[in-house]
């Protein structure tokens, strides 16, 4: 990603308008060649981080017509580099012993480098030039370039684009996602990513009008604002994905924030922009991706990744992290991991399940969710309709198995009671003809009596 001085935009009355490249100027496709290529040759003799680095200066002072752009350049593909210490001796002992030695050469009055390098390669039984190298292997500038993730020049301005943008969200302190005419895959994918990135959001909407997504931005947060930053950055290339969209934002771009209106800025899919992230299922965070893998295959519960869309009301979707299917049987029970480290985003989230959750969830709340230093969240769990697990650092799958079975027969009694109403229709149905009879008595009554009259 960009660092703030790396980003080029203009400002035009209320707006922030970042400079986007043109991935079909021919110059600028040269000019991301050229440094692509003095990555691949770096690769191959295995250079220096602070000899590329040099190297780069050099050539960009000499060929660069836009220095601030090829600069945005290099920073992306240093973040697709693979450094490594190389040493035959960990640097650490090679400089134990080297300064050890050299201070029994200056008590004796016998100082002399070479010496005492010469004597330390014969005892490690290495060369000269590997204790020369290997004295400071760790320092930053002087690790080795060991791998270079490819991609075309084209791909590079491609990636460059959108990271104007993610550097431009560092700033906002509020977003509205608007997405629409994607099918339940997409956001579905969506969704996930939202919670796997761990933003702060409330979605309204409906599958078939589109969803609009609010995001409290890093310049809200009172605390791990860059943190936070970083995850809504990386979220950005999954919006790109989807077929329709907008986005809006606020942002705080002066420096004397506290005192500054926010500027808007806006990005939507009429813009050009071309995602580096795979069109793929997303990662777990640690406490669910551990959970799928102890998860025993042969349990009569039986656990997925692929839950429904659930809706909330109105108020938007919900998507539990597992569902669990009881074997021979049609019970489905959802399970929901709470991991938000803000608690007025989870007060708002077990608000929104006590009115609209489904009666067959288990919410999975941390001991050590909350971090506001006032208490916990007690008084807000009573009242979900479904289970309620507390656990310390990991799901333990053998207190979910207890809630499993606590709650198997009360769903399966809920689902014999609707079906009861059922069988007393056609009693109702086959009461109404009796009440048909009466008047035919009457009739009978009125043609005996005029028989008494002769």
């Amino acid at each position: 990603m960009l660092t703030a001085d790396l980003l080029v935009a203009r400002l035009r009355r209320n707006r922030v308008d970042p400079i986007y490249r043109n991935p079909e100027d021919e110059d600028l496709i040269a000019r991301a060649a050229h440094i692509l290529e003095c990555f691949r040759e770096s690769v191959t003799y295995q250079r220096q981080r602070g000899e590329l680095r040099t190297l780069l200066n050099e050539s960009l002072l000499n060929v660069s017509t836009d220095l601030r752009c090829d600069r945005g350049f290099v920073k992306l593909c240093e973040d697709r580099c693979q450094y490594q210490v190389q040493s035959e001796v960990a640097p650490s002992e090679l400089r134990e012993k080297v300064f050890a030695a050299a201070v029994k050469a200056r008590v004796s009055g016998q100082f002399d480098r070479d010496t005492i390098l010469e004597d330390l390669a014969k005892e490690l039984d290495i060369s000269l030039d590997a204790v020369e190298a290997g004295l400071y292997a760790d320092l930053k500038d002087n690790e080795r370039l060991l791998e270079f993730k490819e991609l075309n020049p084209v791909q590079l301005i491609h990636r460059y684009n959108l990271a104007l943008a993610q550097a431009v969200l560092f700033r906002a302190t509020q977003l509205t996602i608007t997405i629409k005419e994607n099918g339940p895959p997409r956001y579905r994918r969506l969704f996930r990513a939202l919670k796997f990135h761990r933003l702060l959001h409330s979605v309204e909407g409906s599958m078939e009008d589109g969803f609009t997504i609010s995001i409290d931005g890093p310049m809200s947060l009172f605390t791990r604002s860059q943190q936070y930053g970083l995850r809504m950055a990386a979220f950005l290339p999954t919006l790109v994905l989807c077929q329709e969209w907008s986005l809006k934002a606020d942002i705080l771009w002066d420096k004397s924030r506290s005192n500054s209106r926010p500027k808007l800025f806006e990005i939507n899919h009429e813009m050009g922009f071309v995602s580096h992230a795979r069109d793929v299922g997303v990662w777990l965070p640690t406490e669910i991706q551990k959970l799928a893998e102890d998860w025993p295959k042969d349990n009569d519960w039986v656990l997925s990744t692929e839950t429904d869309i659930l809706s909330l009301g109105g108020n938007g979707v919900f998507i539990p992290d597992f569902a669990f299917h009881r074997k021979r049987r049609k019970t489905k029970i959802f399970l929901e991991i709470l991991g938000f480290w803000n608690k007025s985003a989870v007060v708002k989230r077990l608000e929104l399940l006590k009115k609209h959750g489904p009666k067959n969830l288990i919410v999975a709340i941390s001991k050590y969710l909350c971090v506001a230093k006032d208490g916990t969240i007690k008084a807000e769990i009573d009242g979900l309709p479904g289970e309620v697990y507390v656990f310390r650092s990991f799901p333990v799958r053998r207190e979910l198995l207890q809630r499993l079975e606590t709650m198997q027969p009360c769903i399966t009694s809920k689902k014999k009671k609707k079906k009861a109403p059922k069988k007393k229709a056609p009693k109702k149905a086959a009461e109404k003809p009796k009440t048909k009879k009466k008047p035919a008595t009457k009739t009978k009554a009125k043609k005996s009596a005029p028989k008494k009259t002769p």
